[in-house]
């Protein structure tokens, strides 16, 4: 179910380096994102550091939390391999045994950084809202997903609500 055998994940390790692919810029959204480790009590964290792109055939979306003093911080991220549309997505491991359309990331980023993992979650992404305009882009929606820790810990990551927008006009 879940892949043990890496010891980092990132969103560069998987082979998405076709030329349509937009690297996250920062934009403006919100994220508030509950993050329960094992049996422990779920964690509330929320941020307004986003960064986000769309294009025609992809989606990246990363929040960062913390301060920004130019080092990693808790970073939670969303990648896509097609056109994002309103609708509910499976969350899969990219190096799975099934095919994948949604990857899912937490662990420690930030702008320009490669965010990175201890394993990359399986669960459920669900857009409500999308704008994919030239001179507006927006997402919204709410996702949540678990994955194994490098201690072998369920971790489980929900965002309660989330969007992200960018003008490029």
């Amino acid at each position: 179910m879940f892949n043990l055998d890496a010891e980092k994940r990132s969103f560069t390790t998987i082979d998405v380096a076709h030329p349509l692919y937009e690297k996250p810029k920062v934009a403006q959204g919100f994220i508030r994102l509950e993050v329960t480790r094992g049996d422990g009590a779920p964690v509330s964290i929320e941020t307004n550091w986003i960064s986000f792109a769309m294009g025609q055939t992809s989606f990246a979306f990363e929040a960062y939390f913390g301060e920004d003093t130019g080092h990693l911080v808790e970073t939670v991220g969303l990648m896509t391999i097609i056109k994002m549309a309103k609708g509910s997505y499976e969350i899969r491991d990219p190096f799975g045994n099934k095919p994948w359309k949604v990857a899912a990331l937490f662990g420690k980023g930030r702008p320009d950084e490669n965010l990175q993992g201890d394993n990359f979650g399986q669960g459920k992404f669900v857009v409500s809202e999308v704008l994919d305009g030239p001179a507006r882009k927006y997402i919204k929606g709410v996702f949540e997903f678990t994955f194994l820790d490098r201690n072998k810990e369920l971790v489980r990551v929900e965002a309660k609500e989330f969007f992200a927008e960018s003008n490029n006009g």
